[in-house]
């Protein structure tokens, strides 16, 4: 797994924290609260947009 530099971008540094606390939320809905379909779609959606940026600054 390639290492994530955040270093001078601050937007990749926001999405990458924003990302974590979604995981984070999802894992408590799914352990505590036993809501899995909501959680999942969570997840989904809370992470898609730290992925695209991610992919998008390892290509320039």
């Amino acid at each position: 797994m390639e290492e994530i530099s955040t270093k001078n971008d601050p937007l990749r540094e926001k999405t990458i924290h924003f990302a974590i606390r979604v995981v984070n939320l999802s894992r408590y809905l799914t352990d505590v609260k036993k809501e899995y379909t909501i959680s999942k779609q969570m997840l989904r959606a809370g992470t898609k947009n730290s992925s695209l940026i991610i992919h998008h600054s390892s290509l320039k």
